[in-house]
């Protein structure tokens, strides 16, 4: 199989295969369906461990670079995304209904009960306390 690629600052940015649901590159390899990225680490690097994924450290997704590609398992995969704040937090949940700006005046707000806000915002009382108490919605300050 062919892979053509395009530089990208360190990064060698698959062309010739189309992406994923998920923004991988994919190609039928030995009649099984995988993502480039695993390819290119096979031909450079050696086998994948069983239980374990190939990961970006540049999280480019597109990126077939073997420098830039390591070993993990799923946990270590989830850990980069939460320490590169890559994590749907906050606004970018796709179902969250309140913004940075409603959570910074929801602390702010010390007269009106939680019940009348979470009305007002229309959640659950439960989520104004949560956010009150900072065990949600921490990255806002």
């Amino acid at each position: 199989m062919k892979i053509t690629y395009r530089i990208n600052g360190e990064c060698w940015e698959c062309t010739s295969h189309k992406t994923d649901a998920n923004g991988y590159p994919v190609a039928s390899i030995n009649k099984i369906w995988d993502r480039i990225h695993r390819h290119s680490y096979r031909m450079y690097k050696g086998d994948i461990p069983k239980d374990c994924v190939v990961r970006h450290t540049c999280d480019n997704r597109l990126c077939v670079n073997p420098d830039h590609l390591i070993i993990g398992t799923h946990a270590d995969n989830v850990s980069d995304r939460v320490n590169r704040h890559r994590s749907a937090v906050g606004e970018r949940n796709g179902r969250s209904k309140l913004t940075e700006s409603d959570v910074m005046s929801i602390r702010k707000n010390t007269t009106i009960p939680n019940m009348t806000l979470a009305k007002l915002y229309g959640v659950d009382s439960k989520v104004i306390r949560n956010i009150k108490c900072g065990k949600t919605w921490k990255h806002v300050t």
